[in-house]
């Protein structure tokens, strides 16, 4: 059986890699705890439930994506003035079958 010798090049290889991953996970640690605690009051992670203020009918436009001929209706889902999510419009014939009534709340 033959001993496997240790390099230099593989030394520092593998002191790179054992360093890269020390310095990850400490800063892992504080975005998680960021996250938690948001300015938008919203509770993160597992910490409650909460309302999903995007959700909310004058924060949802329904529009035509126009990147192509097929022209898809879009769900837009805005907050602060800002496009957040785009989703497939439920209300759209094309994004559905069997189509969903127009009464069905979005």
């Amino acid at each position: 059986m033959s001993e496997q010798e240790l390099t230099r090049r593989d030394f520092l290889k593998t002191s790179a890699f054992l360093g890269g991953a020390v310095a990850l996970s400490s800063s892992v640690q504080g975005v998680f705890a960021r996250l938690r605690h948001t300015p938008d009051g919203i509770h993160r992670l597992g910490e409650g439930d909460y309302d999903y203020p995007n959700n909310n009918p004058e924060n949802v436009i329904y529009s035509v994506c126009l990147n192509c001929h097929t022209a898809c209706t879009i769900k837009g889902k805005i907050a602060d003035g800002v496009l957040v999510k785009i989703d497939g419009n439920p209300y759209s014939a094309t994004n559905r079958l069997p189509n969903l009534p127009y009464d069905t709340d979005p």
